[in-house]
Protein backbone atom coordinates (compact mmCIF):
# COMPACT_ATOMS: atom_id res chain seq x y z
CA UNK A 1 0.00 0.00 0.00
CA UNK A 2 1.27 3.23 -1.04
CA UNK A 3 2.60 5.67 1.72
CA UNK A 4 -0.63 8.53 1.61
CA UNK A 5 0.74 11.99 1.17
CA UNK A 6 1.34 14.83 4.01
CA UNK A 7 -0.83 17.54 4.16
CA UNK A 8 0.89 20.52 4.31
CA UNK A 9 -0.60 23.13 6.79
CA UNK A 10 -3.01 26.27 5.71
CA UNK A 11 -1.66 29.42 5.35
CA UNK A 12 -4.60 31.58 6.99
CA UNK A 13 -4.72 31.78 10.71
CA UNK A 14 -5.81 28.86 12.42
CA UNK A 15 -5.66 29.66 15.92
CA UNK A 16 -8.79 29.65 18.30
CA UNK A 17 -11.40 32.79 17.93
CA UNK A 18 -10.37 33.79 14.47
CA UNK A 19 -13.76 31.75 12.95
CA UNK A 20 -15.77 34.07 15.35
CA UNK A 21 -14.05 37.20 14.28
CA UNK A 22 -14.83 36.55 11.01
CA UNK A 23 -18.16 35.70 11.14
CA UNK A 24 -19.45 38.88 13.43
CA UNK A 25 -17.64 40.90 10.78
CA UNK A 26 -19.62 39.43 8.29
CA UNK A 27 -22.87 39.69 10.73
CA UNK A 28 -21.90 43.29 11.28
CA UNK A 29 -21.73 44.27 7.34
CA UNK A 30 -24.67 41.69 6.51
CA UNK A 31 -26.59 44.65 9.28
CA UNK A 32 -25.69 47.70 7.65
CA UNK A 33 -26.56 46.09 4.27
CA UNK A 34 -30.12 45.24 5.45
CA UNK A 35 -30.04 48.99 7.26
CA UNK A 36 -29.50 50.88 3.94
CA UNK A 37 -32.28 48.42 2.13
CA UNK A 38 -34.50 49.71 4.67
CA UNK A 39 -33.82 53.22 4.53
CA UNK A 40 -33.45 53.57 0.95
CA UNK A 41 -37.67 52.19 1.23
CA UNK A 42 -37.88 54.53 3.79
CA UNK A 43 -36.75 57.35 1.48
CA UNK A 44 -38.11 56.22 -1.70
CA UNK A 45 -41.55 56.01 0.43
CA UNK A 46 -41.07 59.58 2.02
CA UNK A 47 -40.15 60.94 -1.58
CA UNK A 48 -43.49 59.66 -2.78
CA UNK A 49 -45.45 61.19 -0.14
CA UNK A 50 -43.83 64.58 -1.04
CA UNK A 51 -41.56 64.81 1.96
CA UNK A 52 -38.46 66.19 0.34
CA UNK A 53 -36.66 67.71 3.08
CA UNK A 54 -35.05 64.21 3.87
CA UNK A 55 -33.48 62.83 1.21
CA UNK A 56 -30.42 64.53 1.64
CA UNK A 57 -29.85 63.29 5.17
CA UNK A 58 -31.38 59.62 3.87
CA UNK A 59 -28.73 59.79 1.36
CA UNK A 60 -25.82 60.58 4.34
CA UNK A 61 -26.51 58.20 6.25
CA UNK A 62 -26.87 55.56 3.89
CA UNK A 63 -23.19 57.10 2.74
CA UNK A 64 -22.09 57.02 5.97
CA UNK A 65 -23.10 52.97 5.96
CA UNK A 66 -21.84 52.08 2.84
CA UNK A 67 -18.09 53.40 3.77
CA UNK A 68 -18.20 52.04 7.30
CA UNK A 69 -19.01 48.51 5.87
CA UNK A 70 -16.52 48.98 2.81
CA UNK A 71 -13.38 50.18 5.36
CA UNK A 72 -14.53 47.34 7.48
CA UNK A 73 -14.15 44.78 5.22
CA UNK A 74 -10.91 46.42 3.40
CA UNK A 75 -9.49 46.51 7.24
CA UNK A 76 -10.11 43.26 7.42
CA UNK A 77 -8.58 42.03 3.80
CA UNK A 78 -5.52 43.77 4.71
CA UNK A 79 -5.10 42.21 8.36
CA UNK A 80 -5.72 39.05 6.73
CA UNK A 81 -2.82 39.29 4.20
CA UNK A 82 -0.58 41.20 6.70
CA UNK A 83 -0.87 37.80 8.74
CA UNK A 84 -0.25 35.75 5.97
CA UNK A 85 2.84 37.42 4.29
CA UNK A 86 4.53 36.96 8.16
CA UNK A 87 3.46 33.85 8.85
CA UNK A 88 5.01 33.02 5.29
CA UNK A 89 8.31 34.91 5.97
CA UNK A 90 8.54 32.78 9.43
CA UNK A 91 8.05 29.62 8.01
CA UNK A 92 11.38 27.75 7.92
CA UNK A 93 13.24 27.76 5.04
CA UNK A 94 13.47 24.02 4.80
CA UNK A 95 9.75 24.03 4.82
CA UNK A 96 9.52 26.14 2.02
CA UNK A 97 12.08 24.55 0.06
CA UNK A 98 9.88 20.98 0.82
CA UNK A 99 7.25 22.63 -0.28
CA UNK A 100 8.38 23.65 -3.58
CA UNK A 101 9.30 20.08 -4.70
CA UNK A 102 6.43 18.89 -3.44
CA UNK A 103 4.33 21.33 -5.57
CA UNK A 104 2.68 22.70 -3.28
CA UNK A 105 1.24 26.61 -4.20
CA UNK A 106 2.31 29.40 -2.12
Amino acid sequence: MPKPKVIPKPEYPTRGGVVAMETAKLAIVGMFCAFQYWLFTATVEAYHAGHHGMLLGAFLASLGCFAFAVGLVIASERALAKQQNFLRESRPAERQDKDRREGVAE
